[in-house]
């Protein structure tokens, strides 16, 4: 059967655009640029990909002390995507802890350029800024942070700022009036541990003790840590102080360090207790991290109980490291345990 004449026509006119030089030229270039760009999406996925790998492997270096591995895989994950948020977050932690707060917050300039700042960042931000002496920097963060009417929030933040700028003064204030908008109690709390930390006499203790009594009836994160510093302040009478011990002991959100806390305090109440306390105590480290039996350690040291201090950790654990290791030899000196140190100290390594 004959082709219609408008097929034949189509065909003898594409011939005749593909005959065009310059056309085919175009079409080339075309095809070019769209495997050059295809070839920098699939090179851009990859790099992203191997930055996420790289900030996951430095999470777990600082998690094992790993200081140094940890900012060199932090930088290696910024060379591969600069805009990678958890890279940009770790290492301006890193940068804070060392010292370098102008270098963290130039992370955290980078951060917020990346569009990737949370409220907890912008947090970090505004107090970095107020250490660096930016106040007008810090004031627009705070300010960004509180958008909406928060003014409770708008008072914690700038509280925080004024902290960082060392101005005792300035941070009372602004708890202050947060306490008087604050129905959640959060704001209390806070004040009461600023007036512990920074001016605690016999005008403020009763104002802390009223708040840590209210606070401390609370089955959250906020009620154990009110218990805690209650025992720890020194605020609460003798005749209350064994209840509150319990209380701290029994509550469902308190930490070893929360526990560690009622031990202490229970030996310098009832110091007849003392061998049972450390006792209890060596049992419940039993398998525990490290850091944590380390506390234990230097708690029992404190106690004079230097065979369950010892006990805490092991000697490979000790040779670790140096301020361990020698905790460690002194409890065993406090035996005369001569011959175990004299073999730890001629260990090779």
């Amino acid at each position: 059967m004959k082709k219609p004449a408008l097929f034949g026509r189509a065909r003898v006119k594409a011939r005749r655009v593909w005959r065009n030089r310059w056309f085919r030229i175009f079409f080339f270039l075309a095809v070019m640029g769209l495997g050059v760009q295809g070839g920098l999406w699939a090179k851009g996925k990859l790099e992203r990909r191997q930055s996420r790998q790289l900030t996951a492997k430095a999470t777990e270096y600082l998690r094992e002390g790993k200081i140094e591995e940890t900012r060199m895989g932090l930088e290696a994950a910024l060379k591969l995507n600069p805009a990678n948020a958890e890279a940009l977050r770790l290492i301006a932690r890193l940068q804070v802890a060392q010292g370098g707060n102008a270098e963290a917050l130039d992370s955290m300039r980078q951060l917020a350029e990346s569009g990737q700042l949370s409220f907890a960042d912008l947090t970090s931000y505004a107090v970095l800024a107020a250490r660096e002496g930016d106040s007008a920097l810090a004031d627009r963060l705070v300010n960004s942070a509180s958008r909406g009417g928060n003014t409770v929030l708008r008072h914690l933040l700038h509280a925080q700022v004024n902290q960082a700028k060392n101005d005792p003064a300035g941070v009372e204030k602004e708890l202050r009036e947060a306490v008087a908008v604050d129905e959640s109690g959060e704001a209390s709390f806070l004040l009461a541990r600023f007036l512990t930390n920074r001016r605690l006499n016999a005008q403020t203790a009763p104002e802390v003790l009223e708040i840590l009594r209210k606070t401390s009836g609370r089955k959250d994160q906020m009620g154990a840590e009110a218990l805690a510093l209650g025992i720890s302040s020194g605020v609460v009478p003798a005749a209350e102080i064994e209840g509150w011990i319990s209380s701290l002991r029994s509550h469902p959100k308190v930490n070893e360090r929360g526990l560690m806390l009622a031990d202490a305090a229970e030996i310098r109440v009832r110091p007849e207790t003392k061998s049972q306390v450390v006792d209890r105590l060596a049992q419940r480290l039993q398998g525990k991290p490290l850091a944590e039996r380390v506390q234990g350690m230097a708690l029992a040291m404190q106690m004079a109980e230097p065979q369950k201090a010892a006990s805490l950790i092991s000697p490979a654990e000790a040779a670790g490291d140096a301020r361990i290791f020698q905790m460690w030899l002194d409890a065993l000196a406090m035996q005369n345990r001569w011959g175990e140190i004299l073999e730890a100290l001629g260990r090779e390594g």
